[in-house]
């Protein structure tokens, strides 16, 4: 038992002393965590993804505020598709009428606006609610090996076909469109009946799957190499907790290759029913808090050079890993 204590004490001094570099470890600078920035910002450069955030504007204090303060800030641009114009926050009116029944006649506007005036200046859009939280490294990570020239959908998928019905991505998990599939979605499937439903009543998730399975886009159910969860439908606490959930139970069962407790990714994409207060917690877990002795190999090992400065030739050997991990 001494000996253990031993051995437990020397390997944990021994970890301190080399990340701490002896008499010369800054506190600030470890603070700092500039690797990971300089990994972050590659990743930005690299793939481009332009938000698009359902809302309403009773929601702008209690919801829309909170997610700028923390993830949005990481998404290459960004609007809040509202039913008002409120460039504060980016709102803008996709949608003079404000129910959630027509979120899609919301996200049919502001993916319209988007096209029109940025479609040069992103490869991805990505559609997600404002009590979502997405970690938009693990977001590009999942992109990078994709074309976004091609008609790509991505999501967390619900299986409706058995039912009669089409099947779509989950909108608070956050589906993604690459720009070859929104060129077509908004120059081929909008504006024709036989694509898209003409009226702007309805959930804009099963919509935009309508229009996605109608144009012979792949709908895609994204999971990892272990067919872990990655855009996760409901909140953190609902798909880890051991106690029995409806919104565990319901997702889980509308998905063709189900889940099991425990079953979230290595590198999760995103979340839904996120509170104010838990958006900034996870803000926390994800990007501030630490735990002593964990190995950052993809920044240490992997891509940091000289200077701390992040290898930029080394990006195949994520790409390798993304081929790997997301198969």
């Amino acid at each position: 038992m001494l000996l253990h204590g031993i051995y437990l004490f020397t390997t944990v001094f021994s970890i301190i002393a080399a990340i701490t570099n002896d008499d010369n470890y800054d506190l600030d600078e470890f603070e700092k965590n500039n690797d990971f920035n300089n990994f972050s910002m590659l990743l930005q450069e690299r793939v481009k993804v332009f938000c698009i955030i359902l809302t309403t504007p009773k929601n702008k204090y209690s919801r829309v505020i909170p997610q700028i303060n923390t993830w949005v800030k990481r998404c290459s641009n960004w609007v809040y598709a509202s039913s008002v114009d409120d460039p504060s926050i980016k709102a803008i009116k996709a949608f003079p009428s404000d129910d959630y029944r027509f979120s899609y006649g919301k996200i049919r506007g502001a993916i319209q606006h988007v096209y029109a005036e940025y479609k040069d200046t992103f490869d991805y859009i990505l559609k997600i609610d404002d009590d979502s939280f997405i970690v938009m490294e693990n977001l590009r990570m999942f992109l990078l090996n994709k074309n976004a020239s091609e008609e790509k959908y991505f999501g967390y998928r619900l299986d409706f076909n058995s039912f009669g019905h089409h099947n779509y991505h989950q909108g608070g998990a956050g589906y993604v469109l690459s720009i070859g599939a929104i060129k077509k979605l908004v120059n081929e499937g909008f504006s024709n009946p036989n694509k898209c439903f003409q009226g702007a009543d309805s959930w804009d998730d099963r919509e935009i799957g309508h229009c996605m399975e109608n144009m012979n886009i792949d709908i895609s159910d994204v999971k990892d190499f272990k067919g872990r969860i990655v855009f996760t439908p409901s909140s953190v606490v609902d798909f880890t907790t051991l106690n029995d959930n409806h919104q565990f139970n319901f997702f889980c069962s509308m998905n063709a290759g189900g889940c099991l407790k425990e079953n979230l990714s290595t590198f999760p994409i995103s979340f839904h029913y996120i509170s104010a207060d838990m958006q900034y917690a996870l803000e926390y877990l994800f990007y501030k808090a630490k735990i002593i002795g964990q190995n950052k190999y993809f920044i240490e090992s992997l891509l940091t050079c000289k200077d701390g400065e992040i290898c930029t030739d080394e990006i195949e050997k994520i790409q390798e890993y993304s081929r790997q991990f997301y198969p």
